[in-house]
């Protein structure tokens, strides 16, 4: 139901504010030099990486199960995860969609050299960006840290016991820890977005999950366990994928500045 509102909503937004705005062909200067290639291959690498964003809680959950062989810890130690994910979610998931600021307003984007008089440069984008990093460290922190704050939010607004709720604590302060590779992905997938580079960021997708599996067979080793070993393999993978977006990137640019301009 929810995802019918979201897609009802979204489809009237398009119709009554975009469809007729949108030209049947334009030139090179605009980006009107789509084809179904180009489409291919910016679209593949940015399915891989949410292919592989869906599939690292079910990799978690299993890891974490068999880590503690089937025995009552190990299905408290899934229910502490299942409880914990949406609520150590909401003070940073936001943040994902930063990558569409700069596509939407970079003047790299040819789409956006019609609206020449936007006055929105790369500074602005990189200021809002870092903004919306402190304000979701802030919420994870106050949130998180604030004794007693986290479990309240778990009786409260979850309904789980409180006893329940202080096996919590710890898993959701290593998500405190989120935001900065979450913001770090999601500012240069934008960049790397606008400038069509994004087959560069298949091999993060790769290395997200084999950090996850690393994580989660070597932790226990050094009695990491339940909980906390999933979410601490989920951050594990998340400064992962973000360390290879960011290679990515620096690789991209170091290309642009080599590449002299067209005359």
């Amino acid at each position: 139901m929810g995802a019918l509102v979201r897609f009802s909503i979204v489809g009237l937004g398009y119709y009554c504010n975009i469809h007729d705005n949108i030209p049947d062909s334009s030139g090179l200067d605009v980006g009107g030099d789509a084809t179904i290639k180009k489409m291919l291959s910016f679209w593949w690498p940015l399915a891989l990486i949410l292919a592989t964003q869906r599939i690292s809680r079910p990799i978690v959950n299993l890891f974490v199960s068999r880590d503690l062989k089937g025995t009552t810890d190990a299905t408290e130690a899934v229910a502490v995860l299942t409880a914990t994910y949406p609520v150590g979610h909401m003070p940073y998931g936001w943040l994902t969609e930063l990558r569409a600021v700069y596509p939407a307003f970079d003047k790299n984007n040819p789409s956006n050299k019609l609206n020449a008089g936007s006055p929105v440069t790369k500074s602005h984008i990189k200021k809002f960006t870092f903004c919306c990093l402190a304000l979701s460290l802030t919420l994870c922190f106050v949130v998180f840290w604030t004794p007693h704050l986290s479990e309240k939010i778990l009786v409260d607004v979850i309904g789980v016991e409180y006893a329940f709720a202080e096996l919590c604590v710890i898993p959701l302060r290593i998500f405190s820890f989120f935001p900065l590779p979450v913001t770090v992905r999601a500012h240069l997938t934008g960049w790397l977005m606008t400038l069509k580079k994004t087959f560069v960021l298949a091999p993060s997708s790769v290395l997200r999950i084999i950090v996850l599996i690393t994580s989660l067979v070597v932790l226990p080793y050094m009695g990491v366990h339940g909980a906390t070993l999933g979410v601490g393999s989920l951050l594990a993978g998340f400064m992962g994928e973000s360390t290879m977006v960011a290679i990515a990137a620096c690789y991209v640019y170091r290309q642009q500045v080599r590449t002299p301009p067209m005359r």
